[in-house]
């Protein structure tokens, strides 16, 4: 037993043995599991290890079956197998002790170094938050400088656009200008044309001549275009047999020059001589016109009863003056608007190059901001992928935590089971020496039973020898001696039934000891061994975890320099985008010095002019401020005389309408009298019975007058309503209009108070 046991070297510190942990199985950690060393030499510790716990099961195994098999040992050899059982014992005895010290050492080992492990956290997490405080502040930092950048370059743009429109509408003020007088100058000039056209009817002899030399012209011009496309054909021609006929390049590249530069110069030519031939056939066509008019006139004055010589003499020297006048005035007229046009067409292409400048210029600004604007979606984008990551790592930092939570507690319940199953057996060691002690007793009795039953046996055969050898008559002389001996055996005989009976029960209660032992050997060897296999099982959990963990910490070691690399490179970056912005910043404002001074002093000339126009408007607007003074002055006076002319006109309407009322009282009062008589009298009877006599009764008048009254009165109260409809109509409104008036009246006046202070 003692050879297959482990000896203590197998439990010395030299080992070395890598423990690994999971979120809920935790193993102890020796001392030598948190020492630097390479993987390889790890590995190898761990086959090692492996082989050796191998072993170790194989030899436990082999034990307990050697255990469980009962042996039926001799007594000689009796002493010697509990003396080995008593060594081994004690060495076993020793072994637990030493492993229960180790365990207790990798508990408190593992104590400290999960306490390490928390301070190391705590100190990471701290660094961590500390790096990423100064990662936000930075980028914090660096985003308000980017806005204020940016709200520069925007004021900046908006500048400059805002100057360049300005400069856009004077150049298109002055080039609507430069248009105005162009038409100006081309009424004028068609004007003079006109003048020249009636003036030139008189030019014929000299024209008929000028136009044989200019066809002469003509034709030699003509001449010479074909000539030059004859040119040009066989320039193409030379071109195409060039390009066929393999040459070197800077041959071909300078013949290729030269071939262009005269085919540029034959343009021109043709050019020049279609604008001469367009010309030439313009001045044909005029001189043909005035020489028709000049035939016309001709013809009108040989009608005249003249002298043909004198006509003709006067003709030809008026004729001669105009046309050398007329030839000067058009030629000099062509000349100062060849150089018109030229100087206006000079202007607007320099308008036209500081525009495009200008456009360049807003459009490399644009490009720039541009750039300067996915630079910065970039940083961001990489400060969004860095804070993500900072977060992943925060969480694994967290799950980490949790998962050492969970291990720690793990590491509890297994020191717990591991105290409760040395209690258990502590005590199943104490019950196993106390029946030890026990057997020994019980095999020190048997022993010295069988001894005397020895003893005995001796005796009995030693009687039995003796009683053959001696003869009968012995016996029968010695009688009493004889019964004295049997009497002796039936003693030892009975003690040695005794004896046996004793033995017989105490081999059997050895062998149910033995079996009842046996069978709790057995019990308790199965669930050493399920837990030890749950033991190892939970070894190689913690162990595979334990990679896994490394692996994920080697990971999270890598990703953090490569966030710390990815940190120095955006700090680079920043730097070189820094002191780009500020050599841009510079030449911008170098640019901007430049075209500020430009600005400056074409503002400086505009101010000048504005200043000017400024005064004029302001004399002008001084002007015009006196004379509406004056004109609201002559307001005043007209409404207050419209005034006076409504108050006289609502007086006189009102006495009207006073007397027109008495004059309806009385007459309605005069009509009731005539009434209240005529019924008194009876005459309304008369009247209505014979109204074909009425001429001839003497009421006549009466009638009359009553009849006009009635008529009056039944036409009065109408009337009467019509005309103080109609007159209190036009007062109302007249009223409202004064009071419209006196409402604008007074407003102008604040108005003109508030524009004089």
């Amino acid at each position: 037993m003692a050879s297959k046991l482990n000896s203590p070297s197998d439990f010395a510190a030299g080992k070395k043995k890598e423990v690994y942990t999971d979120h809920d199985k935790v193993d102890l950690l020796p001392p030598s599991a948190f020492e630097t060393h390479t993987e390889d030499a790890a590995w190898k510790e761990l086959a090692r290890a492996t082989n050796e716990v191998m072993q170790l099961k194989l030899e436990n195994q082999k034990l307990r079956e050697k255990r469980s098999t009962p042996q039926f040992i001799p007594q000689y050899e009796h002493r010697v197998r509990e003396d080995i059982t008593k060594d081994d014992e004690r060495k076993y005895i020793d072994e637990i002790i030493k492993q229960s010290s180790e365990i207790s050492d990798l508990k408190k080992e593992i104590q400290t170094l999960k306490s390490r492990h928390k301070e190391e956290l705590l100190d990471l997490e701290k660094q961590h938050t500390y790096k990423e405080r100064q990662h936000v502040q930075r980028s914090a930092e660096l985003a308000a400088e980017l806005k204020a950048q940016e709200d520069r370059y925007d004021m900046e743009i908006n500048k400059l656009s805002y100057d360049h429109q300005q400069q856009t509408e004077e150049l298109e003020q002055i080039i609507q200008g430069l248009r105005d007088e162009l038409s100006l100058t081309l009424s004028r000039s068609k004007s003079r044309s006109e003048e020249v056209e009636g003036k030139l009817k008189e030019m014929q002899e000299r024209l008929s001549r000028r136009v044989e030399e200019l066809e002469a012209e003509v034709r030699s011009k003509t001449q010479t275009l074909e000539n030059q496309t004859k040119q040009i054909v066989q320039l193409k021609n030379y071109i195409g047999e060039s390009e066929t006929i393999p040459r070197p390049v800077e041959i071909w590249r300078k013949e290729k020059e030269t071939l262009e530069n005269r085919l540029k110069i034959s343009e021109i030519d043709r050019e020049n001589c279609q604008s001469n031939l367009q010309l030439l056939n313009i001045r044909l066509n005029s001189m043909k016109e005035i020489q028709n008019l000049q035939e016309q006139e001709l013809s009108r004055t040989n009608k005249e009863k003249m002298d043909k010589t004198k006509q003709e003499s006067i003709l030809l020297t008026r004729w001669r003056e105009k046309v050398y006048e007329l030839l000067v005035q058009q030629k000099s007229a062509s000349i100062v608007q060849r150089k018109d046009e030229q100087n206006w067409l000079e202007k607007v292409n320099d308008l036209k190059n500081e525009l495009t400048s200008a456009n360049n210029q807003i459009t490399v600004l644009t490009h720039s901001l541009s750039d300067r604007q996915a630079q910065l979606d970039m940083e961001k984008n990489n400060n969004k992928q860095l804070q993500q990551e900072v977060f992943q790592a925060q969480q694994m930092a967290l799950s980490l935590d949790d998962r050492l939570q969970e291990s720690t507690d793990s590491v509890d319940l297994l020191s717990q089971f591991s105290h409760s199953i040395s209690s258990k057996f502590e005590g199943n060691l104490g019950v196993l020496q106390s029946i030890l002690g026990s057997l020994k007793a019980y095999g020190q009795r048997i022993s010295f039973a069988s001894s005397r039953i020895e003893v005995l046996q001796g005796i009995y055969a030693r009687n039995e020898a003796m009683k053959k050898l001696k003869p009968e008559d012995d016996d029968r002389v010695n009688v009493p001696g004889g019964q004295g001996n049997l009497e002796s055996v039936s003693y030892i005989s009975s003690e040695l039934e005794h004896v046996t009976k004793e033995r017989d029960k105490l081999a059997a209660q050895l062998k149910q000891d033995a079996e009842s032992w046996s069978e709790r050997l057995e019990a308790a060897t199965v669930k050493c061994g399920e837990e030890n296999r749950n033991l190892r099982k939970t070894v190689e959990d913690l162990e595979q975890v334990l990679q896994e963990k490394s692996q994920k910490c080697a990971s999270l070691e890598e990703l953090s320099e490569k966030l710390e690399g990815d940190l120095e490179e955006s700090y680079e970056s920043i730097d070189h985008l820094k002191t780009e912005l500020a050599k841009r910043e510079v030449g911008l404002e170098q640019v901007m010095g430049e075209q500020r001074e430009e600005i400056e002093v074409e503002f400086r000339e505009q101010l000048a002019e504005y200043d000017r126009k400024l005064s004029d408007a302001k004399r002008e607007h001084t002007k015009s401020v006196v004379a509406l003074r004056q004109q609201e002055r002559q307001m005043v006076r007209d409404k207050e005389r419209m005034t006076e002319n409504f108050q006289t006109m609502e007086h006189h309407y009102v006495r009207q309408l006073t007397t027109l009322q008495e004059q309806l009282k009385s007459l309605e009062k005069e009509r009731n009298l005539m009434m209240a008589t005529l019924r008194q009298e009876g005459l309304l009877g008369k009247l209505r019975a014979g109204r074909s006599e009425v001429a001839q009764l003497p009421e006549v008048n009466v009638n009359s007058q009553f009849t006009k009254v009635d008529t009056i009165t039944k036409l009065m109260p109408t009337d009467r309503e019509e005309e103080e409809e109609n007159e209190a109509e036009p007062i109302a409104a007249v009223l409202e209009d004064l009071k419209v008036l006196t409402t604008t009246v007074l407003r102008e006046n604040s108005s003109d108070s508030d524009s004089d202070i």
